[in-house]
């Protein structure tokens, strides 16, 4: 697939902006203008204080806390430090071509990237994003005549893969659609695996930029205002061309009768007969995770000239620049702080606030048809099919938050808001409500046909029976529970989710055969999730052993570090480590997601990484051949050897 790659400025807005001109966009149409605005965490002082602890004072903390980091040799796993957010930005054009002299020595047998700065590092990023998004090429208009259905479907199949492979030679190599030859790889695979170059100069990967989150504001088109015909007519303005002049702000001059048999000019003026032009409405979406973000998002809408006039209390604010609505996105304790109200108290009272908050928000299912059948089920067996866990009460109460604008709403579903016309945010009655929401607030299961109710009846009386005539004898194994969290394809559906299955074994743990994404919530839904974090889901991640990895395709692999992260909030730490056994770009993937988020991969009692080469009674195939310079884990400390 062809996409365009558009990487978003670094720097914050308060930092690179002098003036109050618009910045670049980070997409643009003739309908909608799209700003991409950075928001980094500011260090707590507990997290400054923490890097310079007393040891003394590690030693005699509680045991169920984890240890305070001291002054030591960095390890290959632990998360990077957050340093100062980067004064500029370095964003790629990722549209143009890579210099060809810098290809060539991409493809060289010996090159490596390790050690590349300055221009020669971006160039090399621009590489990797032109090889994961190959670039679209420019639309061509065609002239020829359009043939049967059959044929013409099958020449725009062919004309868009010849579009995909031209695009990757012209707009990456630099090569003629005529060229001959095969195309190569852009990167080889003796480079494709290399660790990435610091983004910044003097970085390293323990001294990287803090990253930020992204908050987006959306600037809708200035509207021109209606042409009032009959007002015009009433003026004499003739009709034709003259009245487009009109439309396009123009002053114009004609003769009409004086009502004597003689000829006057007369002059109209847009405002005559044009209604004012609608200003262009702007909606903002800020994502803060955390309290720590609250000062770099106030920052970017004080600081900043440009983005200040979008947070405005004044009239001529509201009219030039009005915010019809801001969407935030909240973290645990950002809507309670002082410093977000006043943040979200600065903007006119007439800007609307949809807040989405999991602390004020009922924890209610998402996937209602899939509860549904589960809730049928469970009338047949409630052991074997137990009903999907959900609350319908937020942990806090959002009708008691005080100091909040008077506009503020909860985000729910089906929640709509226009920004042309203007409207203020409402319910779509089209919206369709699942039936599993209705049962779930009455309390109620879902009612059964008088077919099905038979059929259970008869499923469990045979059941029953052989039961007592057999009463088998237990066997090892009979207490093992099996609980398939997704049995779908490549995609989720309404019905289904991507691979993962948990196999719990009373008195020696739980193993996970595969973790597609959503599986951290498909755990929730089927054990609950404990506020207090000691049952429920959480139970069921202290009892986990080892995760399995089949393969590297993306529905069996993507829901892994959202587990591992939510291990690192257990409260006390885990006491045994967790086993993750996976091939070489899985273990890869997991160091890299070391850097930008806490998996736990240096805790004590952490993750182990388990290359699956070592299960084999084979040898380990080496991974030299295509990488001369190893990871961290496959080190003879890290990585178990190969079965003899």
């Amino acid at each position: 697939m062809a996409v365009q790659a558009i990487e978003a400025p670094s720097a914050p807005v308060y930092s690179v902006q002098v003036d109050d001109k618009p910045p670049s966009p980070l997409y643009t149409d003739e309908f909608l203008t799209v700003y991409s605005i950075p928001i980094y965490p500011t260090p707590s002082i507990a997290e400054e204080d923490s890097e310079v602890a007393d040891p003394m004072m590690a030693s005699s903390s509680e045991p169920a806390d984890r240890p305070l980091k001291r002054k030591r040799t960095p390890s290959p796993f632990e998360p990077a430090r957050q340093k100062s957010p980067p004064a500029t930005d370095h964003t790629v054009d990722t549209a143009s071509p890579v210099e060809k002299t810098f290809l060539q020595r991409a493809q060289s047998p010996n090159f490596t990237p390790t050690s590349l700065v300055g221009d020669e590092a971006q160039e090399w990023r621009k590489l990797l994003l032109q090889e994961m998004f190959p670039m679209q090429p420019p639309k061509q208009d065609s002239a020829e005549p359009k043939d049967a259905k059959g044929k013409e479907k099958g020449k725009a199949q062919e004309k868009a893969r010849v579009a995909q492979v031209f695009a990757k030679k012209t707009l990456t190599t630099g090569r003629d659609e005529d060229t001959e030859g095969p195309l190569k790889p852009l990167i080889g695979n003796h480079a494709r695996y290399s660790r990435l170059p610091p983004v910044v100069e003097g970085s390293d990967a323990h001294t990287q930029p803090a990253l930020p989150t992204l908050a987006y504001l959306l600037v809708g088109p200035s509207v021109r205002g209606k042409f009032d015909a009959k007002k015009a007519k009433e003026l004499g303005v003739p009709l034709g061309p003259i009245r487009g002049r009109l439309t396009r702000g123009e002053t114009i001059t004609f003769e009409v009768d004086d009502g004597a048999g003689g000829k006057i000019e007369r002059t109209v003026k847009p405002e005559d007969c044009v209604a004012p032009s609608e200003v262009a409405q702007a909606v903002l979406i800020v994502d803060v995770p955390s309290p720590a973000y609250i000062p770099s998002l106030m920052a970017s809408f004080t600081e900043s000239p440009f983005f200040s006039k979008y947070r405005s209390r004044t009239a001529e604010g509201r009219k030039e620049h009005p915010t019809h609505a801001v969407f935030h996105l909240c973290g645990e304790g950002v809507l309670e702080d002082e410093r977000y109200k006043a943040f979200m108290n600065g903007f006119s009272d007439e800007t609307y606030h949809i807040v989405s908050s999991r602390q004020h928000t009922p924890d209610t299912t998402v996937f209602g048809r899939s509860a549904l059948v589960q809730a049928k089920l469970n009338q047949l067996d409630a052991d074997m099919f137990p009903l999907t866990k959900y609350s319908l009460e937020p942990a806090q109460d959002f009708s008691l938050m005080t100091g909040l604008p008077p506009k503020t709403t909860l985000s729910r579903r089906n929640l709509m808001v226009h920004v042309r016309p203007l409207r203020p945010p409402i319910v779509d009655d089209k919206g369709h409500e699942d039936e599993f929401g209705s049962l779930a607030a009455s309390g109620s299961l879902p009612e059964l046909s008088d077919n099905v109710r038979q059929t259970f009846a008869e499923i469990k009386e045979s059941v029953g029976t052989r039961v007592a005539c057999k009463s088998p004898r237990a066997q090892p194994g009979d207490d093992v529970v099996v609980t398939p969290l997704g049995t779908g394809s490549a995609i989720p559906t309404r019905l289904r989710n991507v691979s993962g299955t948990l196999i719990q074994i009373p008195g020696h743990g739980a193993v996970l055969l595969d973790c597609g994404e959503g599986t951290w919530g498909q755990l929730a839904r089927s054990f609950g999730n404990d506020p207090a974090r000691t049952s429920g889901v959480w139970a069921v991640l202290r009892d986990l052993k080892c995760i399995y990895l089949s393969h590297m395709h993306g529905d069996h692999h993507m829901g892994l570090s959202r587990i591992l992260q939510m291990r690192t909030l257990m409260r006390p730490p885990p006491s045994e480590p967790l086993y993750v056994v996976g091939h070489r770009q899985h273990l890869m993937y997991l160091t890299e997601r070391q850097e930008l988020e806490d998996l736990g991969l240096a805790d004590p009692n952490g993750v182990v990484m388990v290359l699956s080469d070592s299960l084999n009674w084979r040898p380990a195939r080496q991974y030299a051949r295509i990488q001369p310079q190893d990871e961290p884990f496959m080190s003879d400390g890290m990585c178990a050897p190969s079965v003899a």
